[in-house]
């Protein structure tokens, strides 16, 4: 033993004690040598860092996987512009709000959600759709030809399209609690 060298006890239950021994053995150290090892390891902040860096990039990754599976994978993967579903959506608003007089028609948020959001097929314009509503980007008018993106037009819209409408049924598919929605009833039909 050498002067630098400190000695050091720890204690392990019969079950650690055993699978030390077993480690010790198929790796040909002593157990003195391997604890030294894992200490030294857990102590090695670098590589702990290296290790954390790994594993944000590999779920950047995963995430990446998810979203096109989540897309149905209909479309090549670009790094560029906004990735997610939300994002995307938020990205189609914008393209909406700065070229389109609003109420817009259905089918020119279904272009934009093609052109903006890269997807072409019912399923995905539909879960955009739904996108834009629970997030208050737009709203719909009840016969779904046109949307706006004011909050006291839709609620007219859906006062004047039903006479006693279900505020449940409404509120829950959108971005507007019960309170909000019955406030602004009360105000445009007064």
């Amino acid at each position: 033993m050498t002067k630098r060298d400190n000695v050091v006890k720890t204690y392990l239950d019969d079950a650690e004690k055993r699978q030390l021994a077993e480690w010790a053995d198929e790796s040909g150290k002593s157990q003195a040598a391997l604890l030294r090892q894992a200490v030294l390891e857990y102590l090695d902040h670098d590589r702990a860092a290296r290790i954390e860096s790994e594993v944000r990039e590999l779920n950047t990754k995963v995430d990446d996987v998810l979203s096109l599976l989540d897309d149905g994978g209909t479309h090549t993967h670009t790094t560029s512009g906004p990735q997610s579903v939300p994002e995307k959506a938020r990205a189609v608003a914008r393209h909406i709000y700065e070229r389109y007089d609003i109420p817009v028609s259905t089918n020119d948020v279904e272009l934009a959600i093609e052109n903006i959001a890269d997807v072409g097929d019912d399923r995905s314009i539909n879960k955009y759709k739904r996108q834009l509503k629970k997030r208050g980007l737009l709203y719909q008018h009840p016969s779904g030809n046109v949307w706006t993106d004011e909050t006291d037009e839709f609620v007219s819209w859906v006062e004047g399209a039903y006479h006693d409408p279900d505020v449940h049924d409404v509120t829950d598919a959108y971005d507007i609690s019960t309170d909000e929605y019955i406030d602004i009833a009360e105000k445009v039909t007064a």
